[in-house]
């Protein structure tokens, strides 16, 4: 066995030994991960404190024992012999293991495993060492939730309905299935906000989260991605099916719910694009969806429309509509016309009347 200076075993004096025996018997008793000894026949012959704490069995119940006892299951053989190939051919070996406490839970920790060899080469312990992961996996779920889900509803947020929709149009291509989009409108939902405060708002997104969430298939997906829209990608069902969703939605959303102590009917507005007839990728169908919906709300809301190439004529044409009058106010095309109101009675100018043209 060699020590830190580089010196074998014989050449150190005994004073140098019992030091840096004390030395690592300090390093062990204050490492703040969980070590653990074991002799050449993976029998553990000692352990700290961290150890103990981490695995929830006190040192006298695990000396004399093979550590396996500690698996939580979850690995095959192969995994376990894969890692003990690499310590007997590289010295060490690090990686993530699921381990089971005392208690019987299951708990992630990084665990190092090295060899110790003697001056022939023959190895005579094994040392681990622990670090439980249980804080540091619930901080990274956490941070993907806030990444892939809405924070206040729970349900996907755009980055998880663009990547599963992507995924689910892949699969309905696959199987020569349809599939369909419902974009979904609160209606009204500034007022409610503006009349009744934020509180009340957000209770009501939760209340249409739920709601949408009990209507829907497990395959199904449902978002939420903005103040007041959710989204439903329904697979495997056709424009008929998707028009009986429209309806059922339209309906059960309208029930009343009480809201902290106000009764309220949330209404809705809502756009509908089909796979593959309005689009073929999630942006345009998205789209086409978007267009549904606007149309909706321009016909009356509390209704729901499907997505048509006419539809997406008439906004073309409002857009161009909209773009020419900026563009005449910018390079001062309107001019103002005053049209007299006469009484063909008498003849009298009444009245007059202002056109901008």
């Amino acid at each position: 066995m060699r020590y830190p200076t580089g010196k074998p075993c014989s050449a150190l004096t005994q004073n140098e030994s019992d030091a840096q025996l004390k030395v690592a018997d300090v390093i062990f008793k204050q490492s703040r991960e969980g070590v653990l000894v074991a002799d050449a026949e993976h029998n553990i012959v000692r352990v700290n404190k961290p150890f103990t704490d981490i695995s929830g069995y006190d040192e006298a119940e695990v000396l004399g024992k093979n550590p396996r006892f500690l698996s939580s299951g979850r690995h095959s053989l192969a995994f376990y012999q894969a890692i003990w190939r690499t310590i007997e051919s590289e010295g060490n070996w690090s990686g993530e293991i699921w381990r089971r406490h005392k208690n019987g839970d299951d708990y992630p920790e990084w665990t190092t495993i090295a060899a110790l060899r003697d001056q022939d080469g023959r190895i005579t312990h094994y040392v681990g060492s622990f670090s439980d992961l249980t804080d540091a996996k619930a901080a990274e779920n956490k941070i993907e939730r806030l990444l892939n889900f809405d924070a206040l509803t729970g349900l996907a947020n755009g980055t998880q309905l663009r990547a599963r929709t992507d995924q689910s149009i892949a699969i309905m291509q696959r199987a020569g299935e349809p599939l369909s989009m419902l974009l979904i409108g609160i209606d009204h939902f500034k007022s409610i906000n503006d009349t009744f405060g934020h509180q009340i708002g957000d209770e009501m997104l939760i209340e249409v989260a739920h709601r949408l969430n009990a209507s829907i298939r497990e395959q199904d997906i449902v978002a939420r991605i903005g103040g007041k829209e959710f989204f439903l990608v329904l697979l495997n069902t056709p424009a008929n099916g998707a028009e009986h969703m429209a309806r059922k939605i339209l309906s059960t959303l309208a029930e009343t719910c009480r809201l902290s102590s106000h009764d309220l009917s949330p209404t809705a507005t809502i756009g509908v694009a089909c796979f593959p007839a309005n689009g073929r990728d999630f942006e345009t169908l998205f789209k086409s969806a978007e267009i549904a919906l606007h149309s909706a709300q321009i016909n009356g809301r509390g209704s729901f429309q499907f997505y048509s190439d006419d539809i997406y004529q008439e906004m073309l044409k409002q857009e161009q509509l909209v773009n020419a009058l900026r563009r005449a106010a910018t390079l001062n095309q309107l001019n103002l016309v005053y049209q007299p109101l006469v009484d063909l009675r008498t003849g009298q100018v009444s009245g007059m009347e202002a056109l901008l043209r």
